[in-house]
């Protein structure tokens, strides 16, 4: 069963004790979302810094200049622009939407689009992966998890919850073993920040084993065609593209803490608190060690879990899929934490430990509030800045912990074989 208690519980079953947590865990929520929306619905200048880089890129690709050169966009804008365009140039055709109205016209649209987007994903995860088993904390869960990565990525107007949309429609498809849609979605999110194609190795343990190495081989092929095709269009705008989404002051790898709590920077601030020196390079190898050993693991308990009897394999297949995704990336952003909410939930409701999940993430609520990790001067960066991933990392021993104890039991149901049979 994807949970332990029932799907739908009324207000009057609930103890006094789950009542208290429940109010507490909405009124922060509601006072969080209400805060940040508000005040970046009041002054549209002071947020959504990303999406109004895409905005302008897309004008200046209208108007004929390099969507990848600063200068232009700040033509364009009016002032100064200063972070990169860093999608794939076909991406831009998504934005001209957006681009061909007024900036605040523009803003009020995706701020509808991305509450849409909200709503769809709460209604797909609770619907179809959690199969209606969710209980009245779900929805404070949801906008309170990871730093409240939610509100993040409506403040930073970035790309993160459409993606989402895009790759959680691919991962149903995945469940109902329908694999020709699932690539196609998971090659449309990959258009964006070009990782989600990784999460085409699902394929690899299908229950349905006809045709998906065609699947994968074919998703593969189109993916490197799209890539291609942007080069062939104009390669003077796809060097530009390189250069800002991996060249030397690229923002990929220059992110730490509050705002990238991924693997690789954590391995290079742990790294940095060294007195003696230290090979730059050593960042790199541990951080593809911690890779390898994540992968490994992860490996063998799909094996596991493939091997059972456990009901929803593929479900939990796909959640233990996400996590790992997430930890072995070296840039994940806190948006981009929108991922692992709904597995998160189901874990930590298996145990049984919702309610003092909820207690932690409204306590950590409280200090994204208030801002103070929310900036790597403040010196709250290390290691307060990486929650999300370390509580990423518990959610994924939690799955190990959970699909072994499944298989053991798998194992001790089965009959034994009778005595002196081949």
């Amino acid at each position: 069963m994807l949970g332990a208690s029932p799907g739908r519980r009324s207000l009057r079953s609930l103890t006094m004790r789950s009542r208290l947590i429940l109010g507490v865990a909405i009124l922060l929520c509601l006072w969080v979302w209400t805060v940040s929306v508000s005040d970046l619905v009041s002054h549209f200048g002071a947020g959504l810094w990303d999406f109004k880089t895409a905005y302008y890129a897309a004008k200046a690709s209208s108007a004929g200049l390099n969507p990848y050169d600063n200068q232009a966009l700040s033509q364009i804008a009016g002032h100064a622009v200063r972070l990169p365009f860093v999608y794939l140039p076909i991406t831009l055709w998504f934005y001209r939407v957006f681009s061909l109205m007024d900036l605040s016209a523009a803003s009020y649209l995706l701020l509808a689009l991305k509450s849409l987007s909200l709503i769809f994903l709460l209604y797909l995860w609770r619907k179809e992966f959690l199969r209606g088993k969710v209980d009245l904390l779900f929805y404070p869960f949801c906008l309170v998890a990871f730093s409240a990565a939610f509100v993040r990525d409506v403040l930073s107007g970035n790309v993160s919850m459409f993606e989402e949309v895009l790759v959680w429609i691919a991962l149903w498809f995945y469940v109902k073993s329908r694999y020709g849609p699932f690539c196609l979605f998971i090659v449309l999110a990959s258009c964006f920040k070009l990782t989600p194609i990784i999460l085409l190795a699902l394929l690899l343990f299908g229950e349905n084993g006809k045709n998906r190495y065609a699947y994968l081989f074919g998703a593969c092929i189109s993916f490197m065609l799209i890539i291609l095709g942007c080069y062939v269009a104009s390669p003077v705008v796809f060097r530009a593209y390189l250069h800002n989404a991996f060249g030397s002051g690229s923002l990929t790898f220059s992110e730490i803490g509050a705002v990238n709590p991924a693997t690789l920077p954590l391995v290079g601030d742990i790294i940095s608190l060294f007195v003696w020196p230290v090979p730059e390079a050593a960042a790199f190898v541990l951080y593809f060690a911690v890779v390898a050993v994540v992968i490994l693991l992860t490996w063998r308990t799909i094996i596991r879990l493939n091997s059972s009897e456990a009901e929803d394999r593929s479900i939990l297949l796909v959640f233990l899929a996400c996590v790992a995704y997430a930890l072995i990336l070296p840039r994940f952003k806190d948006y981009a934490y929108i991922l692992l909410l709904a597995p998160t939930y189901l874990v930590v409701k298996r145990v049984g430990q919702i309610a003092g999940f909820a207690i932690i993430f409204g306590a950590e609520l409280i200090l994204t509030a208030t801002k103070v990790p929310d900036t790597q001067a403040s010196g709250w960066s290390f290691p307060f800045g990486y929650y999300p991933l370390f509580l990423a990392y518990c959610v994924w021993i939690l799955y190990i912990y959970t699909i072994a104890g499944l298989a053991r039991r798998s194992v001790g149901a089965r009959p034994a074989p009778l005595e002196g049979s081949g």
